[in-house]
């Protein structure tokens, strides 16, 4: 990921910015879950 503002890079798993060693976001666990199954056939749109 990437900071529009400053162009920092982040590694979405550590937090850490991978352009400067003493820049770092937080990080938290997430679950990806789909909620409706007829978004994944129409590529991301209903019908």
């Amino acid at each position: 990921m990437a900071s529009p503002l400053l162009k920092q890079r982040f590694d979405l798993e550590t937090g850490r910015c991978l352009d400067d060693e003493e820049v770092a976001v937080a990080v938290y666990p997430v679950r990806a879950a789909l909620l409706d199954p007829a978004l994944s056939q129409a590529g991301g749109r209903p019908g």
